[in-house]
């Protein structure tokens, strides 16, 4: 099965409430996995929870830097099932300063026993932020999805993040525009090789006192996964529009169709 990013990004930014909710601008499919990239500013926080209707989220990672401005780093999976909900609520440990979230929707991946390798950095003092690097993975076929935060303990910062590493494509690296200035980053690569994995950006506006978190996780593609392809039929419902062509616009009938094949 191909691994397929089919929604997002989608970018909530976390204000100064401990529960809040918000729709994805899009309708899940069944039998997806959803991404969040969840980055919190605030003392011993945790996202305790994430609920949507028929989709079971769970974290997958953390990784937690308290210097000065505390930063906390999280990763977690949602696994859709028959009729996927848009609305995802959540509720947090304490109120926090500020945060940011982006989500993303993939095909092709395992349903459940999905996480293969991970690794996490926290650290400060550097504009160029590295996830580490993850022990080899597993499996040929996988997502890899990188994770940064950093929070600029002294200024505003109005760049985002940039240079992605090793090939990643950074999905998301805008700031969040309040003091002390913050940045989450998105980044994905689906491979088709094991390796190990690391990625890591740079933030060109920013300073060395900023302190930042990071992590990598890799996740497998169902290898006996069926391929769906959805095409539109279009259909003239004004036979005789070919024969005057001083009429109207036609009208049409779509329909959509969808085709299943094995790999």
């Amino acid at each position: 099965m191909t691994i397929i990013r089919t929604n997002g990004p989608q970018i909530y930014n976390v204000g100064q409430s401990q529960n809040f909710n918000f729709d994805l601008n899009w309708t899940p499919e069944e039998n997806q996995l959803l991404f969040a990239v969840i980055g919190i500013n605030a003392s011993n926080e945790d996202v305790t929870s994430i609920t949507q209707s028929n989709v079971t989220w769970t974290k997958q990672l953390q990784a937690s830097n308290n210097v000065t401005y505390p930063r906390d780093l999280e990763l977690w999976v949602g696994v859709t099932s028959f009729n996927p909900g848009s609305n995802l609520a959540f509720s947090l440990s304490v109120v926090p300063l500020q945060g940011k979230i982006t989500i993303c929707e993939y095909s092709g991946l395992l349903a459940s026993g999905f996480l293969d390798k991970s690794s996490f950095s926290v650290g400060s003092g550097t504009t160029n932020i590295s996830t580490g690097a993850s022990s080899a993975t597993s499996q040929n076929n996988e997502l890899w999805i990188g994770c940064i935060m950093n929070v600029q303990n002294n200024d505003f910062i109005d760049t985002p993040l940039t240079t992605p590493l090793n090939g990643f494509t950074l999905v998301d690296g805008t700031q969040f525009a309040r003091f002390p200035s913050m940045h989450t980053g998105y980044l994905e690569k689906i491979v088709s090789a094991t390796g190990r994995a690391e990625t890591g950006a740079s933030n060109p506006g920013g300073f060395a006192n900023e302190v930042y978190a990071a992590i990598i996780a890799t996740f497998k593609a169902d290898l006996n996964q069926k391929t769906k392809l959805k095409f539109t039929e279009v259909t003239a419902l004004n036979e005789n529009y070919m024969y005057n062509f001083f009429d109207a616009e036609p009208e049409y009938n779509n329909k959509s169709i969808e085709m299943t094949f094995f790999n």
